[in-house]
């Protein structure tokens, strides 16, 4: 659904956002601004990344309108790497939303438990799971799942970022080729179709700096890498051998044709403007990455 217009730009309401996140998270619960909003100033070929003090300096020319072409608000999405109770989900959302006003749709997430499925239980989110999760264990261990398929991460590669803005406000984000890595663990059907164009902007910047380059193959993000081929092998051929442990063949198989649907839907242009309206914007939207 199209709306009013709003002459504002993303980057002039952020200003309260990293203060106003930080009233309700304790010091050990760091937060990520993720999305457009970030992606927007790593595009960017005047923004500066600061290796020496972990910052990615935003260009002017990166700042966005809040209202994108098609006449849709844009997104703020806001991930804590902690599991949230579903109170301090709540608070964290209202602290986002109060700070940016009407001018962004705001989305907060954490971690998910991370549970050792039964036999049974895993087949049944083999047919469920269609988009990755982040999850913690007892031992405080990291993970990026997605049935059949999970990837320990370590805690190093989660170490943030500052998004320092034009007025000087900053945010927090992911390492930048952590942000950019995302895009390809998203989905059981790998890089979405609507991605493409901006990811690959992104790579060429990120991967023609040296610093980057070592921590994406020898470094904390390497783990990350390895998660991104195993979904692509098994959406590109579906064959259990080319990974790294066994899945068995109908494991395999059902996971394959959910990344073959699922690429459908996401380049399918009626689908996804469908999609973004009315009742079956819930309904799709796990499936199509409508916002």
């Amino acid at each position: 659904m199209t709306i009013s217009s709003d002459s504002r730009h993303c980057f002039d309401v952020l200003g309260d956002v990293d203060a106003a996140v930080r009233e309700v998270l304790t010091p050990d619960q760091p937060y990520y601004v993720l999305g457009g909003i970030a992606t927007a100033a790593i595009k960017d070929p005047d923004s500066v990344f600061d290796h020496q003090t972990s910052r990615l300096i935003a260009s002017r020319e990166a700042n966005e309108p809040v209202i994108r072409e098609n006449g849709t608000r844009r997104d703020i999405d806001v991930l804590v790497l902690d599991v949230l109770s579903e109170d301090q989900a709540t608070k964290v959302k209202l602290a986002i939303s109060v700070a940016v006003g009407k001018s962004l749709v705001v989305s907060t997430f954490g971690l998910n438990w991370h549970e050792e499925s039964s036999k049974l239980a895993s087949v049944g989110n083999l047919f469920s799971d269609w988009t990755s999760k982040r999850t913690l264990d007892e031992h405080g261990k990291l993970r990026y799942e997605l049935q059949p398929l999970e990837q320990e991460v370590p805690r190093e590669s989660f170490s943030p970022w500052a998004l320092e803005l034009p007025n000087g406000d900053e945010v927090a984000i992911l390492n930048p080729a952590a942000h950019m890595l995302a895009y390809y663990m998203r989905s059981i059907s790998g890089l979405r179709v609507k991605d493409q164009a901006k990811v690959e902007i992104m790579r060429q910047r990120i991967l023609t700096d040296p610093l980057f380059v070592e921590q994406v193959h020898d470094g904390p993000l390497k783990s990350w890498v390895s998660f991104a081929d195993d979904i692509a092998k098994l959406g590109n051929k579906g064959d259990a051998r080319e990974l790294g442990y066994d899945l068995g063949r109908v494991t395999t198989f059902v996971a394959h044709q959910k990344s073959k649907m699922l690429r459908f839907f996401e380049s399918n242009e009626t689908i996804v403007k469908h999609a973004q309206k009315g009742i079956l914007q819930a309904m799709l939207k796990p499936f199509v990455g409508s916002s």
